[in-house]
C-alpha cells in the first residue's frame, strides 16, 4: 500500500510536525506500506498558484510530479494547523492543483467521478483553541474545508482534531500520539 503523506506547517519544531513524524513512523512500521512524504513548506517556492490556464499548470514540474504521486497513492495522510479560521494557504493551493486531474465531471448535480485510487484519508488538524470551542463558536471551517474537498474527490476522510495544541500537558500529548497511532493503523485497513 502506498500512502501519500502531506504536512503543511512552516516550523520544523512545531507540534504539527511532531505529530506528522509520529504518524509517518507508525505507518512505516506496518507491513507492505510505502510512505511518500511531502512537506509543502519545504517545496513552497516550487508550488504554482492555481491558474485557469490549464496548459500553464500542466507544463509546471511541481504539478506533474504531484499528479504522478497522487495517482499512485492508495491512501492519503494530511496533517495541518488551522490558520486564521482556515487551512494554510499552501494546502489550499495543493488542493487546487489536485482538483485539476483527480476527478471527471459527470454532469449537473452529480458527484465527481474519481480518476484516482485513493479510497481513504486521515486528516489531522491542530488548533490552539479547544476542540469544542472551534466546533461550537467557529464552525470548524478548516476541518470542513478539508473534509468536503476530500469527499468531493470521492475519498472517505477520517478527521481528527487536536485542540489546545499550544498548551497540551505531556499526558495529553501522549494520549494524542496514541490516538494518531490507532488512526494510522485504521487508515491502512480495507
Amino acid at each position: 500500500m502506498r500512502i501519500l503523506a502531506l504536512v503543511a506547517h512552516d516550523k520544523p519544531t512545531s507540534l504539527t510536525k511532531r505529530i506528522f513524524q509520529h504518524a509517518i513512523e507508525t505507518l512505516k512500521q506496518q507491513s507492505d506500506c510505502t510512505v511518500d512524504v511531502l512537506d509543502l513548506y519545504e517545496r513552497a517556492s516550487e508550488i504554482p498558484f492555481y491558474s485557469s490556464d490549464r496548459a500553464h499548470l500542466e507544463a509546471h514540474p511541481f504539478y506533474q510530479e504531484n499528479k504522478e504521486r497522487f495517482m499512485k497513492a492508495d491512501r492519503l495522510l494530511i496533517v495541518f494547523p488551522t490558520y486564521w479560521y482556515s487551512t494554510p494557504g499552501i494546502l489550499k493551493c495543493w488542493f487546487d492543483l489536485i482538483n485539476q486531474f483527480a476527478w471527471k465531471f459527470q454532469g449537473k448535480y452529480q458527484p465527481a467521478h474519481p480518476l484516482h485510487r485513493i479510497k481513504k484519508a486521515l486528516a489531522i488538524n491542530l488548533t490552539i483553541t479547544p476542540r469544542w470551542y472551534n466546533w461550537l463558536f467557529l464552525g470548524d471551517p478548516a476541518r470542513k474545508q478539508v473534509q468536503l474537498t476530500l469527499q468531493f474527490l470521492g475519498i472517505k476522510p477520517t478527521m481528527h482534531t487536536v485542540g489546545n495544541s499550544t498548551s497540551l500537558t505531556e499526558t495529553q500529548l501522549k494520549k494524542q500520539l496514541q490516538n494518531v497511532e490507532k488512526l494510522c493503523k485504521q487508515l491502512i485497513l480495507d
